[in-house]
Parts: structure tokens; C-alpha cells; sequence
């Protein structure tokens, strides 16, 4: 007994044709005239599927029948033949056309196939979705399957290989379509004029060899499902759901760059604001610094200026400053001539200002810095006034 395995779509037909039918010609190949239907449950992708149907059925494309009269024995065989591993679900049959030994490609699965059911009118399969798959059947990116099982020369259906997500189950290669489209396709039966017209849908010339479209279909596979996987992504990262269209996605992009640009004003005129709040602040506790050493006499009324600088750029200095400064005053005191303290404190601070300045600006053109606490320091020493 020799198995063949059968792709229930007519894209599966048409490669295996253009692959093997040279090699031989005795290889059956056929699409299924049954179509799988995925039903959403209460708006979920389905945890149980139905893959095969049971008795005999023929492929829309005339060739058949295929027979399954006991479907236990196949899930028995089947289940013999995959242990311990499940039963993959993949998108549009990329296990076969997307990643193949010596060509490359990938074939994402969709779901995982845990357990199948043998019932009287079919073989059912517990599945278990993939992320991916999962979204893409309840965005109604998919709606069929369509299983791949090996058949002896018979019909007789031998074991379930793998099930493929499709929309097309009887013709789901897009470049295909477009390429025929009012046209009427070739029987299967006459593998010349089938390849001439999958080569013209590939933009190939009629005279390519097989196994260089057999290579083509797969990397033109291959790369509608990564640029369907990019979009999806693409989808996702926007926040739309799986079935926007590419203009959507533009407007989509095109709202959030503005967006972008809106919260990054916004985020400048805060930062504006807070700058400005905190200048003031700084003005504020410089100026009550400065106007209570004053009051006790740390200060000089005429110092007020060179201490309101000194204490907003360097607040902690002027701290230290006042703390080695002791009171030596109160506003309002009167000295033993007569004067009130804050006059003769005037013209001193001002004496005393002007000439710390001056010895800042010699020691800076020395190349030394000194800071205005050593300048006042340095000046009162300088005059025998006792800080």
C-alpha cells in the first residue's frame, strides 16, 4: 500500500502537480469538495474542530473519491504516528509550502492539536490556540480549514498529517487568482498549461523549471505571511482591531505622530512653569534670609545687594556665612554718640561692599578666586572691624 498526502485546497494541487508530476505520475493529488467551517462560540475561537467527515466525498476538481469508513482506525493510525508530539494548525499550509529542508521559510503554528475524536460523522480535534491564532479566527481573518492527510491509491484515507487556517480552500494562492482572474483554469489533468499559468502569476517565463516555481511559490508564501505578521503587529501597536485596512493604519500613525507632538509642547510649557515657580522660590528665601541677617546685625544694610546674590546662587555658602557671623545688632538700637545702628551700619556696609568687590576683582585678575564671605572677611580684618 503507497500513501499520498492530500491537501484538501487547489493550491495544494497545483504545486504538488508542478513538483512531482514529471517524477510521477501515478501520485494522487486532490482538493476536497468538503469545506471545514470554523463556528465562533459565543464570539471565541472554538476549542473543538471538525477536520475530516466521514464516507466518501470527491474534490471539486472531479478526482476522487476519498473514503473513510472508520474514522477510530485513522485517529488510531494518526495518533500512532504523531505520539508523542500534537498535531500542528498552520496558516494557509505554510508546514508545506513556507519552511521546507534546503529552501527556508517559517510556518508559525496557529493552534496545537491535543486529542482527536473519532464520532460517526467525522473526526473532531481538541485544539489549543496560539495567541495569534486565536486573534486571527476571532477577528474573522480566517474562516476555514482545511486538513492534510496521506490516501492509498484507493481513496482510502490512511492517517490526518496536519490542518492548515485558509480562506481560499479551493484556491488560495492570491497571486494565482489575480493572475487568472475571468479566466478559466486548466484541468489538473494537464500539468503543461497549469504550470504556464502559475509562472505567469509568479512573472516568471513559461520555460522555468519546476522545482525553481515550486522555490518561488514558497518564498512568495513565505513572505505574505511575514508581511501579514508585521501588519498585525503593526495593528496591535495602534490599538486597531485585526481587520484595518492598511489606509487606516496610516491615518492611525499619522494621529499618534500628532499626538506625540502636542504632549511634547505640553511637557515644555511644564517645564516652563516649574522652572519659574522655583525661581521665585528661591527669591523668596534669599530675600528673608538676607533681610533677617540684616535685623540681627550678620549683615550690613549696605551689604544687602552682594548678600541677595550671594545667598540665591549659593544658598548653603550664604548659610555658612551667617552662621560664623554673630549678632551683633538689633534694628532700632541706638549707639553710645547717638547714632542709630542701622545709619553707622550703612555707611560701613557700603565702604565694606564696595571694597570686597574691588579685592574680588584683583584676586581674579591674579587668577585667584575668592568667594565674597573671604572678600567681606578679608576687608573687615583689613579695616580692624571685629566680625
Amino acid at each position: 500500500m503507497s500513501a499520498h498526502p492530500t491537501h484538501l485546497t487547489l493550491a495544494a494541487a497545483t504545486t504538488e502537480v508542478v513538483a512531482v508530476c514529471a517524477a510521477e505520475s501515478s501520485l494522487l493529488v486532490a482538493t476536497h469538495a468538503v469545506v471545514c467551517a470554523l463556528t465562533l462560540q459565543d464570539g471565541k475561537a472554538p476549542g473543538e474542530i471538525k477536520i475530516l467527515p466521514a464516507g466518501e466525498y470527491t474534490g471539486r476538481d472531479g478526482r476522487g473519491p476519498y473514503r473513510m469508513d472508520d474514522p477510530a482506525a485513522v485517529v488510531t493510525e494518526s495518533e500512532r504516528y504523531h505520539d508523542p508530539k500534537a498535531i500542528v494548525v498552520d496558516y494557509d499550509h505554510q508546514s508545506d509550502y513556507a519552511a521546507v529542508p534546503g529552501v527556508g521559510g517559517r510556518a508559525p503554528a496557529a493552534g496545537w492539536i491535543r486529542q482527536l475524536v473519532a464520532r460517526d460523522d467525522g473526526i473532531y480535534a481538541a485544539v489549543t490556540w496560539t495567541d495569534g491564532g486565536r486573534r486571527a479566527i476571532e477577528a474573522d481573518e480566517y474562516r476555514y480549514l482545511s486538513p492534510v492527510f496521506e490516501h492509498d491509491k484507493s481513496g482510502r484515507i490512511h492517517r490526518i498529517l496536519r490542518v492548515g487556517l485558509t480562506n481560499n480552500p479551493n484556491l488560495d494562492l492570491p497571486a494565482l487568482t489575480a493572475a487568472t482572474q475571468g479566466a478559466t483554469m486548466p484541468s489538473p489533468a494537464d500539468p503543461a498549461a497549469l504550470t504556464a499559468q502559475v509562472c505567469a502569476a509568479l512573472n516568471l517565463p513559461a520555460d522555468t523549471a519546476d522545482t525553481a516555481v515550486l522555490t518561488e511559490i514558497r518564498t512568495v508564501a513565505a513572505a505574505s505571511a511575514e508581511a501579514q505578521r508585521a501588519l498585525d503587529d503593526i495593528r496591535a501597536a495602534l490599538g486597531l482591531a485585526g481587520t484595518a485596512t492598511p489606509a487606516e493604519l496610516v491615518t492611525a500613525a499619522q494621529a499618534a505622530v500628532g499626538k506625540s507632538g502636542e504632549l511634547a509642547e505640553k511637557v515644555a510649557a511644564l517645564d516652563g512653569m516649574l522652572a519659574q515657580i522655583a525661581g521665585e522660590r528661591v527669591d523668596e528665601r534669599a530675600t528673608a534670609t538676607v533681610e533677617a541677617a540684616i535685623d540681627k546685625g550678620q549683615v550690613l544694610p549696605g551689604q544687602r545687594d552682594w548678600a541677595l546674590s550671594y545667598a540665591k546662587s549659593d544658598p548653603s555658602g550664604m548659610a555658612a556665612y551667617l552662621a560664623s557671623q554673630p549678632v551683633q545688632v538689633v534694628r532700632g538700637a541706638v549707639l553710645p554718640d547717638g547714632t542709630p545702628a542701622a545709619t553707622a551700619g550703612e555707611r560701613d556696609g557700603e565702604s565694606i561692599g564696595q571694597a570686597a568687590q574691588t579685592y574680588i576683582a584683583e584676586q581674579r585678575a591674579k587668577g585667584i578666586t575668592v568667594t565674597a564671605s573671604a572678600a567681606v572677611d578679608h576687608v573687615m580684618a583689613a579695616k580692624g572691624i571685629r566680625s
